[in-house]
């Protein structure tokens, strides 16, 4: 396979391997998400606060790190005495807990995009640090009648290392530099063990086998592994839960910065593209010259 071809065609094995693994992240994280239901507080000497915007709080781990390529589920990271000491390859943690305005199905509307327009259309209106971006494969599910917020895809994304600019309280200013990563996105709602519905945003690095990249320049590859998860404790408030990591410092706390700046955004989101689905159903065709 050439540098830039497209792998649209995976087997049954390997779209059930992604799935898989995307839904163990997802457990995991919503697993974990439960130790911050209300909005608990973090503790401090694990915890440094890095940003704050309205009710939304951003932190970064102080000391722990680990090798990248662990095995370990995104998750565990959260259990006490997970650390290791090494110098080379690290992830550094990023949490980020709080509340903002919405409901969940607007919510997660609004982060839906399983096609490249849906994606340009979500980042136009969110201010993503999208740089470009193309679906490497069909789809390995998509919305359907049943369950029209599910969604997974497989994706190549063209990113900057902290597009945002934002000094946090460290005071570090992050650069531009363009970055890529091949990763599984996956959104939707499950259930917690009460029987509460949540909602789930999974962006997951993977390896595909041949596959080198759009870029004829090498940018560096970017390994990220980062979930949200949303829940609805009251009408019109949605409180979220973030546990992520990446193999280069500043592109995980960046696009986070990025995302907690927006997600106030995310209902009016949602509400242009259903605007958007009923202008598009209305518009006047041969079969339907009257509509």
């Amino acid at each position: 396979m050439k540098q830039g071809d497209l792998p649209n065609a995976l087997s049954p094995e390997e779209s059930a391997a992604l799935l898989t693994m995307s839904d163990s992240f997802i457990q995991e994280a919503v697993h974990m998400s439960r130790h911050f239901i209300g909005c608990s507080p973090v503790d401090p000497t694990r915890w440094k606060r890095v940003a704050h915007m309205r009710d939304l709080t951003m932190y970064k781990e102080r000391r722990a790190r680990w090798r990248l390529g662990s095995k370990r589920k995104l998750g565990s990271r959260l259990a006490d005495h997970d650390y290791v000491d090494d110098s080379a390859n690290l992830l550094p943690a990023t949490l980020m807990i709080g509340t903002f305005p919405g409901d969940l199905e607007s919510v997660m509307f609004g982060l839906q995009s399983s096609t490249e327009d849906a994606t340009r259309l979500r980042a136009s209106y969110l201010g993503d640090n999208l740089v470009d971006e193309k679906l490497l494969a069909e789809p390995l599910e998509s919305p359907s009648y049943e369950d029209p917020l599910r969604s997974c895809t497989l994706r190549w994304r063209g990113l900057r290392n902290g597009t945002t600019a934002a000094r946090v309280a460290s005071g570090k200013i992050f650069s531009s530099r363009m970055m890529e990563t091949v990763y599984i996105e996956s959104t939707g709602i499950t259930h917690l063990g009460t029987g509460e519905r949540v909602g789930y945003e999974l962006l997951q690095s993977v390896e595909v086998p041949g596959f080198g990249g759009f870029s004829k320049n090498g940018r560096p590859q970017a390994v990220i592994s980062y979930c949200y998860v949303y829940r609805q404790p009251s009408p019109d408030v949605m409180e979220v839960f973030m546990l992520g990591s990446t193999s280069r410092d500043g592109v995980l706390l960046g696009g986070a910065l990025a995302k907690m700046h927006s997600l106030h955004r995310v209902v009016r989101c949602a509400e242009r593209k259903k605007l958007a689905w009923l202008l598009n159903s209305s518009q006047p065709t041969l079969a339907n010259p009257k509509a």
